[in-house]
């Protein structure tokens, strides 16, 4: 395929493009000195975020056990060794090519987003559940003393409860509104997010 208006193998963006598989005019050597510093501050612009989601969002990390980390964007590095171990003299033969670590790096990115929004959605059922009509009715009838019980269970009753009940949940020793959600968030997210992994890599 021809990305140039010219046939020359010793223009440098040449392969830049081929590995691109994008077509792109450019006209002149200055057309072509400009794409490849743009390119290059796009791809800076990439492996930068990458490593900083990597490095510092320890819920990206897969469910895979493996006796070696071979994804040089999981390695803790900074961006110039990053940089030296994908594409210089710092590579592997044990690493993953920098197309692979690249295309890895976002299939976790997207696992990790799906897993958190499948999360949140059904700790946050969980809670609606938890303070249904019902379920907070029957709980509250469990808190009258025996002196209590011959007192009618009635709309007003059962609104002085609710109040009663919302301002100990929302006073300094309780923790067990967050400690649910937390529960709930980190199993599905956990579960969800290793049933992703086991998907078959597209």
């Amino acid at each position: 395929m021809n990305f140039l208006p010219w046939r020359s193998t010793t223009w440098p963006v040449t392969p830049l493009l081929r590995g691109m598989e994008c077509p792109l005019t450019l006209h002149n050597s200055q057309d072509a000195d400009e794409f490849l510093e743009e390119a290059g501050r796009a791809l800076q612009a990439a492996i930068k975020g990458l490593l900083s989601l990597q490095q510092q969002q320890n819920s990206l990390s897969d469910k895979h056990l493996r006796p070696l980390e071979d994804n040089p964007l999981r390695l803790d590095m900074d961006y110039a060794t990053a940089l030296n171990v994908m594409f210089a003299e710092g590579k592997s033969p044990v690493h993953l090519a920098a197309p692979a670590a690249i295309a890895e790096s976002l299939r976790n990115i997207r696992h990790h987003e799906e897993a958190n929004r499948a999360a949140i959605v059904e700790a946050l059922r969980v809670m609606l559940d938890a303070f249904s009509p019902g379920n907070l009715m029957r709980r509250f009838a469990q808190y009258r003393r025996s002196h209590e019980l011959r007192q009618k269970m009635d709309d007003a009753w059962a609104w002085q409860m609710y109040s009663n009940y919302y301002d100990e949940l929302a006073s300094s020793r309780q923790q067990g509104f967050e400690m649910l959600f937390n529960e709930v968030y980190a199993q599905v997210y956990d579960r969800v997010l290793r049933e992703k992994q086991r998907e078959p890599e597209a």
